[in-house]
């Protein structure tokens, strides 16, 4: 086993995943009758960690006995705390290999609904040009998923699926995993995929990046279709969605 430590608290991680995931976490001589904290966020917010009674002892398997049924999840990343009745003592976080696939759009991504999504952060002017960068982007909204980390070189830490850009206006996560991350509560790229899914929240992404560059003009140059012409030939018909949406 690989051992990841953070002071007198480590995590005995299995060499390799073989059936359910399950990790030791230790740590040094108890003192006192223990409980153990699992969250994905390190914030440990009231209703979204699961727990374990560990009573006096030095180690526990996770995530056998933990509560709300708790599954270690390919490519999650999860954070741990000991409490023993006067504080909490945190351990080193750690990674579950692999990814998940995003699970299927609630939201169809199609020149309707990404037409309303652009239509909510956008003027109608701004809506049109966004909408046909979408299309572009995503090959009429058939690609959810692209820019493979070998195609742009980009760090597969940051990428689902092998994958960096994501939803109808195929935001890079390999630049704007900050934003993610505050949007989402969760480390995991494959989330963040799955977050950008919706047509909804991928254009409140593409805003916050739109925006971020000074709107207008400057915001549009985000885009590389936009800048070599490859959303005009979607001008047209995103035109006559719009104008179907808002007369």
């Amino acid at each position: 086993m690989a051992i990841v430590r953070k002071d007198t608290l480590g995590v005995m991680l299995p060499d390799k995943a073989q059936g359910a995931y399950s990790v030791q976490l230790a740590w040094a001589a108890p003192h006192g009758d223990l409980w153990v904290d699992i969250c994905e966020n390190a914030a440990f917010a009231p209703g979204t960690f699961a727990n374990k009674h560990a009573g006096a002892v030095s180690f526990t398997d996770a995530p056998n006995g933990f509560s709300n049924g708790l599954t270690l999840q390919p490519g999650k990343t999860y954070f741990w705390r000991v409490w023993d009745g006067a504080q909490h003592f945190s351990g080193p976080e750690w990674r579950v290999p692999g990814t998940a696939p995003p699970s299927p759009a609630t939201v169809p991504n199609n020149w309707e609904s990404c037409g309303k999504a652009a239509l909510a952060h956008w003027s109608k002017e701004d809506a049109i040009t966004m909408l046909a960068i979408a299309a572009a982007e995503s090959g009429s909204f058939t690609a959810l998923h692209g820019d493979s980390v070998e195609l742009v070189h980009g760090n597969p830490a940051l990428a689902c699926n092998n994958m960096l850009s994501h939803g109808a206006w195929q935001v890079y996560m390999g630049v704007h995993s900050d934003k993610l991350i505050k949007l989402t509560g969760s480390l995991a790229p494959c989330d963040w995929a799955k977050y950008l899914e919706d047509p909804n929240k991928c254009a409140e992404v593409a805003w916050m990046v739109w925006h971020e560059r000074g709107g207008g003009l400057n915001g549009l140059k985000a885009w590389s279709t936009f800048n070599v012409g490859a959303h005009l030939q979607h001008m047209a018909r995103a035109t006559e969605v719009i104008n179907g949406l808002q007369p």
